[in-house]
Parts: structure tokens; C-alpha cells; sequence
């Protein structure tokens, strides 16, 4: 019976007033209330739906009944179980019902996430490289009980396209992640072991130190290229980026406070003038390039929709990049082949044609296997 009820409630929310909506709700209503009506209750009309006031403003919808449905005898166990449809209705169905004390009755409220908001947050979660694949799964399946009857199935079957990229080997990410947000709100340093991935199948971290412990000041996440890492404030005074997935041991907020306070700039974070390539980075320089026309989007979706570009000629456009030269920068413009050319500064001109000196030089020599 419920289910019938949560059709309609969901047609009600999804078509609003028009003419035709309420004369099939309230037939659908009817149907409704006639089932409840106690067997014991000699009565040989049924129960009619009257009228149906729809309130957008205050998200209200006001049914009127005829008097046949309230004057029967109501027993406690009728009365239970229509109570027990709106909860349901609720639990099951994820129809925003609850009940207003003030107003004397069970009201539609707004959802707390729309569809589409729910469906960004999955995708989100979906596409992140430092969330292992279980891991992913089970935050997005509690996600999708935020939604309705209707919204779950496309929300749970939504991690197919995506699960089959390449993502962390650390299940801990997650957990690990969250103690760092601990020392952050509470001023606090932390210490963890930092490695690099290496060939050797017997041993494949190599950790930084000799394995010894950093002791840092954390003061942000960042999320770069789907990967996620902190920045924090070093022993040896300068800060620096640490991919999380490859931070183990990271402890519990130490007792000592962070340092740093001072030198930390929140601006240079979230407004940072020059790109950073994979958190590698360099000297800041603005360099000129210039690119063929077919490579405006990939340009954009690098440095955004305000970056200026300035046409040339018919198949060339100009622009000043302001980043921090480093390999990935360069391998950035040498994917472009003869599309990308890097005119100016001289220094970072001679940068780029050394980086394709070293590479063409490994593949000339021929005593290299």
C-alpha cells in the first residue's frame, strides 16, 4: 500500500498542478483511501478524493476527502499501519516527509540533496585516483541511500565507466586523511614515513630519510590531477607538497604546535598565479608559447577559461603562460609536437630544447638497450 502511496506522493512532486496531474492523482488517491476503509463499516459508497490544493510556495499539498473516510470506526491497528506507510515512506522510499508540531501534520519538505547534486558527489568520488576502488564503492553507496527510491539505482550503477582506471594501492587514505584534518583544526604537527615506488619486486618503496620520520606542520589538502596531497611547513623551513597515498605511519595530532604560522599564505594556494605540473616545482617564469588553433581547448582546460589568447595568423594563436618550468611542463609541450613552440624567455627556450636534446639523445645511442 505504501508503494502506492509513494507513486503518488512522487507524481504530485514531479507534475505540480496542472489539470490532467490532479485529476489522475486524484483518482490514484482514491484508490488509496478506499483501501483503508474498515470491512466492518457498512457504508456502500466509497471514499472520493474532493479536492487537491497544491501550495508550491510553502511545499504543501492539501487533500480533501469525503466524509464517508473519517466517519468510520478508525482501530488502533488501521491507525498503526497507515502511520507506519508515512514512515516508510520515508525510510524506504526516501520521500521527504516529517512532521510539523505547530501545523498538526505530515509535511513535503525540500529533498536535502536534488538528483543531480548527489549524482556530482558519486562521480566525484568515483573519479579519484587516491580512493581505492572498495573504498569508493562503499562511500558511494551511502551516498545514493540520500536519495530517493527513484534517484538510488542510476546513483549505485554509476561506478562502472569509471572502474577500471588506475587507483591508490593504500586503503588507509581515507582514515589517514583525517587524522591530518585533526592536526590542522587543532594547530598541531604531525610525523609519517614518505617512499617512492621502485622496480624491485622484493622491495618496492624506497623511503625518503632512510626511512627516518618527517615531522611537519600541516596546513592544507590539495587536490591536483586527481591525486591528493598535503601541504605542509618542513623542518628545514620551507613548505612542500607530500602525495598522501605514499605518507604511511602518519600519526595521531602530536602535542607540539605547528610552525609556520607566519609564513603560510592561503592565498598562495587557492589563487597560486603560476601553474604548478604534477607538484613538480621550479622557477616562476611567464613564457610565451605559441600553438596551433586545434589546441585552444587543451590550453584552456590547463589554465582556464580567463587565460588570453592572442591570434597570430590564421593557424597560430599567442599566449603568456605563468608556471613554474619543470619536466612536466616541458613534456606538456613536447605532447604537442610541431603544434607548441615556447618563444620566449631565451632561458626557458634553451630549457625546453635541452629536455628534447636529452630525450632524442636516449634514443640515439645506440649501445642502449
Amino acid at each position: 500500500m505504501y508503494r502506492i502511496l509513494a507513486f503518488i506522493i512522487a507524481t504530485l512532486m514531479a507534475l505540480g498542478s496542472s489539470a490532467q496531474a490532479t485529476k489522475n492523482t486524484k483518482k490514484r488517491l482514491g484508490s488509496y483511501f478506499d483501501s483503508y476503509q474498515n470491512t466492518a463499516y457498512n457504508c456502500k459508497d466509497k471514499t472520493k478524493v474532493e479536492k487537491l490544493y497544491f501550495r508550491s510556495q510553502h511545499k504543501e499539498v492539501e487533500i480533501v476527502v469525503s466524509e464517508i473516510f473519517l466517519g468510520q470506526p478508525f482501530t488502533n491497528e488501521l491507525v498503526k499501519t497507515i502511520y507506519n506507510d508515512i514512515v516508510r515512506l520515508h525510510d524506504d522510499f526516501g520521500v521527504p516527509v516529517v512532521y510539523d508540531a505547530k501545523r498538526w501534520g505530515y509535511y513535503i519538505t525540500e529533498p536535502e540533496f536534488k538528483p543531480y547534486e548527489l549524482r556530482l558527489m558519486v562521480d566525484s568520488i568515483q573519479s579519484s585516483k587516491f580512493i581505492t576502488q572498495t573504498e569508493a564503492r562503499t562511500i558511494s553507496q551511502k551516498i545514493a541511500k540520500l536519495g530517493d527510491v527513484y534517484t538510488r539505482p542510476t546513483l549505485t550503477d554509476r561506478h562502472a565507466w569509471v572502474s577500471d582506471r588506475v587507483r591508490s594501492a593504500n586503503d588507509d587514505v581515507v582514515r589517514e586523511a583525517d587524522r591530518i584534518h585533526s592536526a590542522i583544526a587543532n594547530n598541531r604537527k604531525i610525523s609519517f614515513r614518505y617512499f617512492h615506488y621502485t622496480p624491485n619486486r622484493a622491495n618496492p618503496k624506497k623511503y625518503s630519510k632512510n626511512g627516518d620520520f618527517y615531522t611537519v606542520s600541516p596546513y592544507a589538502m590539495l587536490w591536483d590531477n586527481g591525486n591528493y596531497y598535503l601541504y605542509a611547513y618542513t623542518e628545514k623551513g620551507v613548505f612542500r607538497t607530500f602525495r598522501i597515498d605514499r605518507m604511511e605511519r602518519i600519526s595521531n595530532p602530536l602535542q607540539e604546535e605547528r610552525d609556520g604560522e607566519k609564513e603560510f599564505k592561503a592565498e598562495a594556494i587557492t589563487a597560486k598565479e603560476y601553474k604548478v605540473f604534477q607538484m613538480f616545482h621550479g622557477e616562476q617564469v611567464k613564457v610565451r608559447v605559441r600553438f596551433s588553433n586545434r589546441l585552444a581547448d587543451a590550453v584552456i582546460d590547463q589554465f582556464g577559461k580567463n587565460t588570453i589568447l592572442v591570434p597570430e595568423d590564421d593557424g597560430h594563436f599567442i599566449v603568456l603562460l605563468p608556471v613554474e618550468l619543470s619536466p612536466p611542463f616541458f613534456a606538456w609541450i613536447a605532447t604537442f609536437g610541431r603544434g607548441a613552440k615556447i618563444l620566449s624567455p631565451a632561458a626557458a627556450v634553451d630549457k625546453m630544447r635541452d629536455f628534447i636534446q636529452r630525450c632524442s639523445d636516449m634514443y640515439n645511442d645506440e649501445g642502449e638497450k
